[in-house]
């Protein structure tokens, strides 16, 4: 799941969901066609005018793209294109009312969603893609991608009350309202799979939960989950920029998840490029060390990056994603394989690797200069032990525990205390400090 959501505010509004559950959430963006049928059919209405423009006919497709003007419509199937063939928009797609249960709306062929869809420009050149649909049926496509539909019932229970507490306090705090959505269908909110993603297992762990979500002072939680932590949760302000009352680090129970411990390995040479791509330019990296402030798990706020041209703190989140590691609650370990050859290579006269700061290999022969320092300088064979505090980092393993940013919720744990007996409010009420399980829409 889930990575930041900037907080506005730790309260929320109350009374504007009550009448109206709708989530919106982007499912397709930047696409330049999307093409969408319907076994039931389907109109078509430009919310520029409110009026209807178009009837789809039963299982045959209409492919929309970006015009000027906002979205053009062709056919891909026969049927006539409503004229002038391209409308302000944003184009919202609804099956009729003699849809039966089984006919679903279906874009590209194969993905199938509840509700309606929206065809809106996102960009010159873009089309984003929006399914509006209620919360607790944009919950039954959430909870089975989030967390495996064959695990204990008070887990899928608790996942379902932290997938609908995280969805309308997104739509309450939301920051893409004027892009048309609450919420997208990654990881960057949760991830949302639409019909197929549902099964039975998860369906009747929402209806179970029907309404239910997580409250602290009586206010909507930002909900976070994660895999799992390593062994200890950790508060929101070593993770994001902000402390959340309820977002506080507790030991956890997943020792059985396949990411409890986990090593990655790169060159310094890939550091410095993936950092680079991310705006963080120091030139050749040649350390990494923690910094920041050290939380409750062990994990850090930040971390130090020193290359050629300077030293940055960056965010231990930032460096996470940055690299693709499973979580931050890491350690550094400096590699250089090749220090521990260089006394046979130096007595048997051959030639010396050494890797300098760019991560470039340099061979030579015994008798010339054989090594790169920090420094940019070249030592002899004779200075080998006096420079070798001074030879770059062939590379950095970094030994993690856990997947993910280690907020809230942790599935894992929730499984293990699904399985000792604890109910799906237990489990609920242990991840998230202080809250209390209950209704949605609040009463006044």
């Amino acid at each position: 799941m889930v990575v930041a959501l900037v907080v506005t505010a730790l309260t929320s509004a109350r009374s504007s969901a009550a009448g109206n559950d709708l989530i919106r959430v982007a499912v397709l963006r930047g696409r330049t066609s999307i093409s969408i049928a319907s076994p039931a059919g389907f109109t078509i209405t430009d919310l520029s005018t409110g009026k209807v423009i178009g009837t789809a006919k039963p299982g045959l497709s209409w492919q929309f793209a970006p015009a000027s003007a906002g979205v053009a419509i062709t056919s891909t199937s026969g049927q006539p294109v409503p004229e002038p063939g391209f409308f302000a928009g944003p184009l919202v797609l609804a099956q009729p009312a003699t849809a039966t249960p089984d006919q679903f709306l279906t874009v590209g062929g194969t993905a199938r969603y509840r509700g309606t869809l929206e065809v809106r420009k996102e960009s010159e050149g873009a089309l984003a893609l929006i399914n509006s649909l209620s919360v607790e049926l944009y919950v039954y496509g959430v909870v089975p991608r989030e967390m495996p539909a064959n695990w204990p019932p008070e887990a899928l229970k608790a996942q379902a009350v932290a997938a609908r507490s995280y969805a309308i306090y997104s739509k309450l705090n939301s920051k893409s309202t004027s892009l048309g959505y609450d919420l997208v269908n990654t990881d960057e909110s949760q991830v949302y799979g639409g019909v197929n993603a549902e099964d039975p297992r998860a369906t009747a762990a929402v209806d179970q939960t029907k309404s239910q979500v997580a409250l602290y002072n009586g206010q909507v939680i930002a909900a976070y989950f994660h895999s799992a932590s390593g062994g200890y949760t950790e508060n929101s302000e070593i993770v994001w920029s902000f402390a959340l009352p309820y977002i506080k680090g507790v030991p956890d129970f997943d020792q059985n998840s396949p990411k409890f411990t986990w090593q990655s390995t790169f060159t310094m040479a890939q550091v410095t490029a993936a950092l680079a791509a991310k705006g963080v330019n120091v030139g050749n990296v040649y350390r990494i060390e923690h910094a920041g402030q050290k939380g409750v798990s062990g994990r850090w706020s930040s971390a130090r990056v020193t290359g050629t041209n300077g030293t940055a703190d960056i965010r231990s989140e930032d460096l996470r994603r940055a690299l693709g590691l499973n979580s931050t609650l890491i350690e550094f370990k400096p590699l250089d394989a090749h220090w521990d050859s260089l006394s046979t290579d130096l007595a048997h006269g051959g030639a010396v690797s050494a890797i300098g700061a760019g991560g470039n290999v340099v061979d030579t022969k015994v008798g010339s200069a054989y090594a790169l320092g920090i420094d940019g300088s070249l030592y002899r064979p004779d200075q080998f032990t006096v420079a070798s505090s001074q030879l770059v980092p062939a590379s950095v393993e970094i030994d993690g525990h856990g997947w993910g940013h280690g907020l809230g919720l942790s599935q894992y744990g929730a499984n293990t205390l699904a399985q000792q007996g604890k109910s799906y409010r237990d489990i609920i009420q242990y991840y998230y400090q202080g809250v209390k399980v209950g209704n949605w829409p609040v009463a006044p």
